[in-house]
This record gives C-alpha cells, sequence and structure tokens, in this order.
C-alpha cells in the first residue's frame, strides 16, 4: 500500500468519523451507518484500483492482479449493489459518504502538487 492510499484511508475515515459522529448525536443511526458504509466501500475501491495499477505499471505479481479482480469487481460491487438494493441505509447517506470519501482522494492528489 503506498503513501497516497494511506493518507486517503486515514482522512477518509477521520472525517467520516466525525460527521457521523455528529448525524448520530442527532440519533439517527441509519444514516450515520449509511454514510460510513459508504466511505468504507469507496476507500477500498480507491485502494483496490491504485494496486491493479501499480501491478500493472511495475509489471510485477501476475497473482496479485487475479486476486484484485476478483475481490474489486464481483465480490466488491456485488457487495455495493446488495446495500444499495436491501434499504437499510437511506440513499443519500452512502452517496454522502461516497461523496465525502471522493473529495478526501482529490484534496490528497491535488494538494501536494499545488505546493
Amino acid at each position: 500500500m503506498n503513501n497516497v492510499v494511506r493518507k486517503v484511508m486515514k482522512f477518509s475515515y477521520l472525517i467520516g468519523s466525525v460527521i457521523a459522529g455528529i448525524v448520530l448525536l442527532q440519533k439517527d443511526l441509519a444514516w450515520a451507518s449509511g454514510f460510513m458504509i459508504g466511505v468504507i466501500w469507496c476507500v477500498i475501491n480507491f485502494a483496490l484500483t491504485v494496486g491493479l495499477f501499480e501491478i500493472a505499471m511495475l509489471r510485477k505479481d501476475p497473482k496479485g492482479v487475479k486476486f484484485s479482480l476478483i475481490i474489486k469487481f464481483p465480490v466488491l460491487y456485488l457487495i455495493g449493489f446488495f446495500i444499495l438494493i436491501s434499504k437499510l441505509f437511506p440513499i443519500m447517506s452512502i452517496l454522502s459518504g461516497v461523496g465525502v470519501a471522493l473529495l478526501v482522494i482529490g484534496v490528497v492528489n491535488i494538494w501536494p502538487k499545488r505546493a
């Protein structure tokens, strides 16, 4: 796992936990849980995507490619699909969590280039 993925994980989980905690104080457990599920799903997807790009660019470990592809496409996306159709969590909470994680990914990747 490279440094960018670590930063994205750290900041996404930190910001997501703070926001989910604030929502949880308002006694909305389903919304807070859906928000954190969105953050976690997006960060895992980002980490697997970066891992696949690193394996492809560095041409290393062909078994790692198969494992990452099996985890990413059928498993991760089916889990996401079942989370969405289960209606246990509000769709907007999940999308908000994904949006926060995408915002963190953008900031972590753009911020060092501007400095």
